[in-house]
């Protein structure tokens, strides 16, 4: 992986794009507590024993949260504890000079802050901001030019009430509204009213884009004018749950383009590099919106798929239009909830679903086996890829039709026999 990275650092660097690193990690690797394992439990993982003083206390321990290094906040009112952390991002700097834009993140998940009585005196964010500019300062020390960027991220939703940042001119803030839905875009208003009062490790946090970005523009605009852009999930989870492909590849195109309603100057996505299943055209609009915010999205659309599936794109383009219209995102996510005694996807008018997935599926592999021999190479693949995809949509309708009818024991059964 590492050797993947360093390539991809040098086309980055032959093509004259911005390169952006780091993240997570910061947290536990500057305690000399490997978080390698990512997001798994390690069961009993290694702490050095003059390290264990720093780490976050939760109900008075101080300990691996949950065992997952990278989901380890550190006690961050502690002077020596943001001086280790400092060394360890400064470090990085200057031994990565090539760097555009250095992420400082604090660690992953959410109520996972320091409860002790120094920390309580002050929010997350404003001992985030602490910490920052003791960077900044030693930054400027050695004489560095990294830009940083810090992240609005779950307890970070809250602005700082006191700590400003010092040097607005070294960061970039990242603004990751991880609990939206996308059955909403940001061309929504935002929804003040849904900002709560702050509680260590104990908040409720935005759900909707409308209430997300009220935390935006309420917390957090009124106390930084400087560089913003957002950090998404569309290739997280939300594809996964728009097996047609066509109502998230739409999403993600309003979303750029909504972008500046909110003063936001871009976009970077987390999740899968392999969305690409039964094509890639999502990831293509993503590109091709972000180059130009005023594309049109059907000619885009025409130009991917004519060249993929050829002269019958528009009958492809049909087929997964029904697959999406089928699975109706917002059911997947579980928001459209008929009985409050059932699960969110427990819905009799969805009974039929593998039934009608049956129909559907059937109209798809007869389109691919017409096509299995194309003029060219990549249009045969993507018409074998279409009949897999068929096998595909039987085998979620299957599992999500046994949700619709609240026999989860028998959905997550199947799940697990089909996945």
């Amino acid at each position: 992986m590492l050797q993947w990275k360093r390539a991809c650092e040098a086309e980055i660097a032959k093509r004259g794009l911005q390169f952006h690193d780091m993240g997570h990690g910061w947290t536990a690797e500057a305690f000399g507590i490997d978080s390698r394992g990512g997001w798994s439990a390690q069961k009993g993982c290694y702490v050095p024993p003059e390290s264990v003083q720093y780490l976050a206390e939760i109900n008075g321990e101080r300990k691996v949260f949950l065992d997952i290094p990278l989901n380890t906040n550190f006690c961050m009112s502690n002077p020596e504890a943001r001086r280790i952390v400092t060394k360890a991002v400064c470090d990085y700097a200057q031994e990565n000079p090539h760097v555009d834009y250095l992420h400082v993140w604090l660690a992953d998940w959410q109520k996972n802050h320091c409860e002790c009585a120094a920390c309580r005196e002050k929010t997350p964010s404003d001992w985030y901001v602490v910490l920052l500019n003791e960077i900044d300062e030693e930054m400027t020390k050695r004489n560095l030019s990294s830009h940083l960027v810090f992240i609005v991220y779950t307890d970070t939703f809250w602005a700082p009430k006191v700590e400003t940042i010092r040097n607005p001119k070294r960061f970039t803030m990242l603004y990751a509204p991880i609990t939206r839905l996308y059955c909403e875009g940001y061309g929504l208003d935002a929804d003040e009213s849904k900002v709560e009062p702050f509680k260590i490790n104990a908040n409720e946090y935005p759900k909707g884009m409308a209430a997300c970005l009220g935390y935006l523009k309420k917390e957090w605009k009124p106390v930084w004018q400087g560089d913003c852009f957002c950090y998404e999930y569309h290739f997280w989870r939300a594809h996964l749950k728009d097996p047609g492909g066509q109502y998230v590849a739409r999403r993600i195109y309003e979303d750029i383009r909504g972008l500046k309603f909110m003063g936001l100057d871009g976009i970077v996505e987390d999740g899968s590099q392999r969305h690409f299943f039964p094509n890639g055209f999502a990831m293509y609009i993503y590109a091709a919106t972000l180059l130009d915010h005023n594309c049109d999205y059907e000619a885009v659309l025409e130009d991917y798929f004519s060249h993929v599936y050829g002269g019958d794109w528009q009958a492809v383009r049909e087929y997964l239009q029904k697959v999406s219209d089928l699975f109706d995102l917002g059911w997947m996510y579980g928001e459209k909830r008929v009985a409050n005694d059932q699960s969110p996807f427990y819905d009799p008018a969805r009974w039929d679903l593998y039934e009608k997935a049956q129909v559907i599926a059937a109209e798809g592999k007869a389109l691919a086996e017409a096509h299995l021999a194309m003029p060219t190479r990549p249009q045969t693949v993507s018409y074998r890829l279409l009949l897999r995809h068929a096998e595909y949509i039987l085998g979620v309708a299957d599992c999500m039709a046994e949700k619709a009818k609240g026999n989860d024991a028998l959905a997550l059964e199947k799940g697990m026999a089909f996945f």
